[in-house]
């Protein structure tokens, strides 16, 4: 930007007059107003020098004065102070794809390479557009050309050429090969098969043996190689490694593949419940609390049952509980609790007694019930101390719940309450599917007189022991 410069000179009124009535420029409105008294010289004194007046804007810019000198406002095209600069269009390089650009005034041109098109060159020409690609190929689209991806069973440039598959000989063994569009077929000679004639016929085609088992081809027949646990010529019959009767002590076989397995009666164990397990051990509860129990999972329906144990214990503040047992649909399935008075529970109804087991002696307790009636009665040390009916009457013990000693669930394997835990020792607990006789009952409390549950027996209480629990030797019944 060009300062002006302060000049003082002498002006003729006559001038300053005319330039007052031609122009606009605000640098004349003062001297436009100045009295015709003034003399010439001091009506020039006020006057300020215009930097416009040398016409200093080139290529037919607009010169405008501003109060620190002035301002070229170009025409299109050019720049620079005076706008003595004509702007080259191609410096931001505006051709695209490699074009060649040439610069005129206020504008470009640009020299496409083959295979673009546009003002800057940006479009690329389309060569699919004259559907060059023949048999329903695919054109895809490149620079300065294209390419056609041909449908299955053509080929050439523009796909123009439909390809011989049978060509290559692809039928085997005397096969005939039929060219068709994009594949071919194969008539084969008599006694082979197969899309290339390439197959002996088997007789194994058909998977004439069952159970797995392996064909092996011959000439016109076959022959079947069995797996273990079947037999016969087709391997359809399974061999019953049961019948030889392997499990022991009244244990169950069930037949497998192969194998047998041997579902153990209670109080035994062993591939072939050979062993029978120690039942000589008490089970210790220690404290109250809600960690210490012993449960165990899949006992079945029950339409009647027998429960009896033996029990010690001189907690006189818990209510105590020997026995819960749960299911995910109710809690007091079937309850013993509350040895300051036993309270029993079948299918959720209650009967509250009078018969108490916590003063410090072993007493055996046996409780039974049936569905028909509801019939209930409890025993201690082997004589009937209090029963009735009514309770759960054509109830049914639903199977697959939680058998826990020790704690009252009020969830199917949880929610303890520790008031309600049981301190002291349970032994030889038994558990049937079917109501003890009275005989029986005094028996197995007066004699020791071995007699194991069909459905539980103690020893398959061992495996759930949780918490501090212990394992204590019994002497019961020495």
């Amino acid at each position: 930007m060009i300062k002006a410069k302060r000049k003082c000179f002498r002006v003729n009124l006559v001038v300053l007059t005319k330039l007052r009535q031609t122009t606009h420029d605000p640098l004349f409105r003062r001297a436009a107003y100045v009295d015709v008294n003034v003399t010439q010289f001091e009506l020039a004194a006020d006057l300020t020098f215009n930097d416009c007046f040398s016409d200093p804007c080139e290529n037919g810019g607009d010169c405008r004065s501003i109060s620190a000198g002035y301002v070229c406002d170009c025409v299109a095209g050019y720049t620079g102070v005076n706008c003595e600069v004509e702007i080259d269009e191609c410096l931001s390089s505006p051709c695209l794809n490699n074009a060649t650009c040439t610069d005129q005034l206020n504008m470009f041109t640009c020299a496409c390479t083959p295979g673009f098109t546009g003002s800057t060159c940006g479009e690329d020409i389309d060569e699919c557009l004259s559907s060059p690609c023949q048999y329903d190929g695919t054109c895809v689209d490149k620079t300065n050309g294209y390419q056609c991806i041909c449908s299955k069973g053509y080929t050439g440039t523009n796909c123009e050429i439909e390809v011989n598959e049978c060509y290559s000989g692809p039928c085997m063994n005397g096969g005939i090969c039929l060219d068709l569009i994009g594949q071919f077929s194969c008539s084969c000679s008599p006694g082979y098969h197969g899309d290339r004639c390439q197959l002996d016929i088997n007789e194994c085609s058909s998977q004439p043996c069952f159970n797995n088992g392996t064909c092996v081809d011959a000439v016109n027949s076959f022959s079947c190689q069995c797996p273990v646990g079947f037999t016969s010529d087709l391997c359809e019959i399974d061999i019953d490694e049961c019948e030889s009767d392997p499990c022991q002590n009244g244990a169950t076989c069930l037949d497998q593949v192969g194998s047998y397995t041997c579902v153990c009666a209670p109080a035994f164990s062993g591939a072939n419940c050979e062993t029978e397990v120690p039942s000589d051990f008490n089970l210790e509860f220690e404290s109250s609390g809600t960690v210490d129990y012993v449960m165990i999972d899949s006992i079945p329906s029950l339409k009647a049952l027998s429960c009896a144990f033996w029990m010690r214990s001189t907690d006189k503040q818990n209510y105590g509980t020997p026995l819960s047992y749960a299911t995910s649909s109710e809690d007091n399935t079937f309850v013993l609790t509350d040895y300051n008075g036993f309270v029993l529970y079948i299918g959720g109804s209650s009967k509250v007694t009078d018969v108490t087991a916590n003063d410090g002696r072993w007493h055996h307790i046996c409780v039974t019930w049936t569905s028909e009636g509801g019939v209930w009665r409890i025993y201690k040390n082997g004589f009937l101390v209090d029963m009735g009916q009514g309770l759960g009457t054509d109830r049914v013990i639903p199977g697959g719940g939680a058998f826990v000693l020790g704690q009252e669930q009020d969830s199917r394997g949880g929610d303890f309450h520790a008031p309600e835990s049981f301190i002291g020792q349970i032994s030889l607990l038994q558990l049937w599917d079917y109501v003890l006789s009275e005989d029986d009952v005094f028996t197995m409390a007066t004699t020791c007189q071995k007699n194991v549950g069909n459905v539980r027996a103690w020893p398959d209480f061992l495996p759930g022991i949780v918490g501090r629990v212990k394992k204590t030797p019994t002497n019961i019944c020495k």
